[in-house]
């Protein structure tokens, strides 16, 4: 009743020449022994790179889970190695998926590789990235030592990111825990690095007693300070020797013995000599301008320590006496590492003691302060921006000298001219050729500055900017200042203003910054017109940090005590005053810009749950735009912990005055950007959730020391659910839910009642 079975020969007993039965049997056996050893190796290697990475198979994890009568996990969250490799090698790698996978997957072999990708990043990611970095180092994350080797091969490379990765692990450590001791070793190890810089670590040649090639960065600091740093000296012309290095200034020369054949030349050991001799000048030049900007930074921290000591009223006075004193010795050429890695690297010149302010704070004092400087030609991040500082440093010495040359030069011709002056009185009425040519001087100086006129307000005469709540525009105070510095005509030269802040810890400050630089790239890469300034910051210790000036900006607290009448001045009618024609160009131009900032900033608090978001803590720029600043409060701490605003974002009434209310083109213009931006950001959530989840690991941070996940609860606020019809509906009930809230009006008049916040 069965079809007969037709049995088909296989291709390998096709090839197979006919055996008897003994040479088949024995075949049979090689065949199954070959079998059981491919079988056998294969188990080998899969044990052993289970081993190395602790990956398993997606099919693997959910076979294992279900014998053990567990729910496989829907979303796995460890890859093949095969499948990693293709996403590490594909067009799709980038410098965030490098970092959020090396956060991910501990595992020697994948850690390796991942932070040999590291050294092909550009400089701009790394440093973008460099907290969470240094984050993952600090909490022994990783048994191998590959990302604390690229970590001090860049310190090695860079005094740049020296710095910054110095302060960084400075800012860890905070009592005797075990992440301050490992943050401690880090530091003395990133300061060595910044110090040899890529000389080897090793003695190079037994001809010198000692060139210091093997100190510690601890042990330099200390024999500069003592004198005790051994100098070198060229080599001997005359007598063709090379002359030993010595502490003592008159060192004898050794004795030079008469060699064999078998000893190098002369020549040999001058070019050797020679080439350690200046590698041993460029480390102390390094060491000696990493230490200035380390020393010149905990300076500027202890004045604003020290204000705090002296009475409110005096504080002004009191700083710039302070910084006058900090001039008289001040280190001309250094900088400081706050702006990025690839913008151009500039040399302080001074600083503008009588233009320093102190700011209104309750329990510290932190200032503004301004400083002259000169722009050159490398990136911040170049290996030798330590020589272009000793460079600048002598131009200005220089510079120094041929001025008080000049100015003894005028006075004994102003003693002469007086002397004679007393015996002919007809040269009384001879013209003042050097007060004549000194106007004239002047004159050509303030014509060659070059400064961009502010946008807003179209007329900018001073009659106007002395009586505009924003003060004296920067770049009229760069041209005043220019005009009666020293160096003003320096070519590159320009102004530059920070903010010295002292008491507070920084770190998430840095935090809140960096994800808004995050929100920015990308509603910059999908074209979208919504505005977010994300200042720079420096992180220097637990307890402090210094921090980029927004310009020409006022909080809404200080707009509305400006103009000072007995009924509040609203946003309206500030513009109204600032830009005076309602339909001019300038008028609605600032509107649009405040509509693209509110929408802008809104999406930002609203994810981030920024909260604390008073008048005090929000900036309007002469141009129109909001600036959120001062992040103490955001993802899952809240003022007094309990969450007064309990809010999605602030939107107060005011607000809508201003875009022409609920029916205006203006309010429909900022539903729209509202839709645009948040669709957006869904599309790149990982890239903002990431950056949550690795410093999450830290804390220490406010933010992060609750119970609640900070990261769930921010991938839960995009709602990765939702239909676009959806979120449209979703996003006109939080902005119904914002709008001149009570939670928002009632936490306004308690910082009016308690700190006098105008709202």
């Amino acid at each position: 009743d069965h079809a007969p079975v037709v049995l088909e020969e296989s291709d390998d007993e096709k090839i197979r020449p006919m055996l008897d039965e003994e040479d088949e049997e024995e075949y049979k056996l090689y065949q199954a022994k070959i079998s059981e050893e491919i079988a056998e190796a294969a188990k080998i290697k899969a044990k052993l790179l289970l081993e190395q990475s602790n990956y398993t198979n997606t099919s693997q994890s959910v076979s294992n889970a279900k014998k053990e009568g567990e729910q496989p996990n829907k979303r796995p969250d460890s890859l093949n190695i095969d499948s990693l490799l293709r996403l590490f090698k594909s067009d799709f790698f980038d410098s965030w998926i490098g970092i959020s996978y090396l956060f991910r997957y501990t595992s020697p072999g994948v850690h390796d590789y991942l932070c040999n990708q590291l050294y092909t990043m550009p400089d701009e990611d790394i440093e973008f990235y460099l907290i969470e970095l240094c984050t993952m180092l600090v909490h022994s994350r990783f048994s191998s030592t590959a990302l604390e080797k690229f970590i001090l091969d860049k310190c090695k490379q860079s005094v740049h990111f020296a710095l910054l990765v110095n302060w960084l692990f400075c800012s860890s450590i905070v009592g005797t825990t075990p992440v301050a001791q490992t943050s401690e070793a880090l530091q003395s190890k990133c300061e060595i690095a910044a110090v040899n810089g890529t000389l080897d670590q090793t003695q190079v040649s037994s001809l010198l007693e000692l060139d210091h090639c093997n100190e510690s960065a601890s042990d330099l600091r200390e024999m500069q300070s003592q004198g005790t740093l051994r100098t070198y000296s060229v080599v001997s012309e005359n007598a063709g020797t090379p002359i030993m290095p010595s502490s003592k200034p008159h060192a004898e020369k050794p004795i030079m013995k008469t060699r064999s054949e078998s000893e190098p030349s002369l020549t040999s050991l001058r070019d050797s000599f020679d080439s350690i001799t200046s590698r041993a000048l460029e480390k102390l030049d390094r060491c000696d301008y990493f230490y200035k900007i380390i020393h010149f930074v905990e300076d500027l921290g202890k004045i604003s320590d020290m204000l705090r000591t002296v009475p409110v009223q005096f504080r002004q006075k009191a700083l710039v006496r302070e910084m006058k004193k900090v001039n008289q010795s001040f280190h001309a050429g250094i900088y400081l590492p706050l702006w990025e890695a690839n913008a151009n690297h500039y040399c302080i010149l001074r600083l503008a003691a009588e233009d320093v302010i102190v700011l209104k704070s309750r329990e510290r004092v932190p200032f503004i302060l301004l400083f002259e400087a000169v722009s050159s030609d490398e990136c911040c991040s170049s290996h030798t921006v330590h020589q272009i500082a000793k460079s600048c440093a002598e131009t200005i010495r220089e510079h120094n000298e041929e001025s008080a040359k000049k100015t003894e030069e005028n006075q004994s011709k102003n003693a002469q001219n007086d002397t004679e002056s007393t015996t002919n009185s007809d040269e009384n009425e001879t013209p003042d050729n050097e007060q004549e040519q000194k106007q004239e001087d002047t004159e050509d100086t303030t014509t060659k500055v070059c400064v961009e006129a502010k946008p807003l307000p179209a007329d900018d005469s001073e009659p106007n900017y002395k009586n505009s709540p924003f003060g004296e525009p920067f770049a009229k105070k760069q041209e005043r200042i220019r005009a009666t510095s020293p160096y003003g005509s320096m070519e590159g030269w320009h102004l530059r203003s920070v903010i010295i802040k002292y008491g507070d810890d920084c770190k998430q400050e840095y935090l809140a910054l960096q994800l808004i630089g995050q929100f920015k790239k990308i509603f910059t890469a999908a074209n979208l017109p919504l505005y977010v300034r994300p200042y720079r910051i420096l992180v220097n210790s637990p307890d402090s940090g210094i921090i980029e000036t927004i310009t020409d900006a006022i909080s809404i607290d200080g707009l509305k005590k400006f103009y000072s009448t007995e009924r509040q001045v609203t946003l309206r009618e500030h513009f109204l005053k600032f830009y005076v024609d309602p339909d001019s160009r300038a008028y609605k131009l600032a509107v649009r810009n405040f509509v693209e900032s509110l929408a802008g900033y809104s999406i930002v608090c609203y994810l981030l749950q920024i909260k604390d978001r008073h008048n005090g803590n929000i900036l309007i720029d002469s141009e129109g735009h909001l600036v959120h600043i001062d992040f103490g409060f955001m993802l899952t701490n809240s003022p007094g912990s309990i969450n007064a605003e309990n809010v999605p974002f602030k939107f107060t009434q005011e607000y809508m005055e201003l875009m022409g209310g609920p029916n205006g083109s203006m309010f429909s213009y900022f539903k729209g950007l509202m839709r645009c931006g948040y669709l957006e950001v869904r599309k790149h959530s990982e890239k903002i959730i990431s950056l949550v989840e690795i410093m999450s690991i830290d804390n220490t941070m406010p933010c992060f020391a609750g119970a609640q996940n900070a990261a769930e609860l921010l991938r839960e606020r995009f709602n990765l659910t939702m239909t676009e019809g959806q979120v449209d509906i979703f996003l006109d009930t939080i902005i119904e839910q914002s709008y001149d809230s009570w939670r928002t009006r009632y936490y306004d008049r308690f910082q009016y009642m308690t700190n006098n916040i105008l709202f």
